[in-house]
């Protein structure tokens, strides 16, 4: 259904032709916050882990897009979303704990709505296409130290923009992404979200 949907968005797009076509090209920064970290899908009650994690870090990236009108785009990117570490338990703060890194290649439809020539809204969805990795450390001396794990999922946002001189424009966004993996045969299943200022040149 989701697929469906994004069909037909990327539909309408191509369909409404409405101003001069261009490209995009622009950064972004902001703040990555990951919950559920532990949230095992098929673990039993009793197998489910206990840890707690500092959840939340600097995130970037680079975007690159299509304007195809000044309704509809076409967009993709970059984005690092920083690294999130187990917090140590009280008592051990001088013992190694786990790390875990995150990247990600989304795809949007973008939809926008202009209030005037100097602000609008927008929404988008598409897929982000990840790539995981587990740090151990010193954690686990007889084991391998790296974990890495890729995939893709669904992926939505909403934001606000403003037109600035010289073809820049200043955004605001909230974006927000599911992060399933595997580990030890088990599936965890972790909500992403990221708040990001971003600043784009049209050309």
């Amino acid at each position: 259904m989701n697929r469906l949907l994004l069909v037909m968005f990327v539909g309408l797009a191509l369909w409404a032709q409405e101003s001069e076509p261009h490209w995009i090209v622009g950064v972004k920064v902001g703040q990555s916050d990951f919950s559920d970290l532990n949230r095992c899908i098929d673990c039993e009650p009793d197998d489910v882990e206990d840890g707690s994690w500092d959840e939340k870090d600097t995130s970037f990236g680079l975007v690159a897009g299509y304007q195809i009108n000044r309704y509809f785009s076409v967009e993709t990117g970059w984005t690092h979303y920083g690294k999130l570490q187990e917090r140590a338990e009280a008592g051990f703060e001088d013992e190694p704990t786990v790390g875990l890194k995150l990247t990600s290649i989304p795809v949007f439809a973008v939809g926008r709505f202009l209030f005037n020539e100097a602000f609008s809204v927008h929404a988008k969805a598409g897929y982000h296409f990840y790539k995981g990795s587990i740090d151990f450390g010193d954690v686990l001396d007889d084991f391998d130290v790296n974990f890495s794990q890729s995939g893709q999922d669904f992926i939505y946002g909403v934001g606000l923009a403003a037109n600035l001189k010289h073809n820049l424009e200043i955004s605001l966004d909230y974006e927000r992404a599911e992060v399933p993996f595997k580990f030890e045969g088990e599936k965890y299943n972790t909500h992403l979200t990221e708040i990001n200022l971003g600043l784009r040149y049209h050309f």
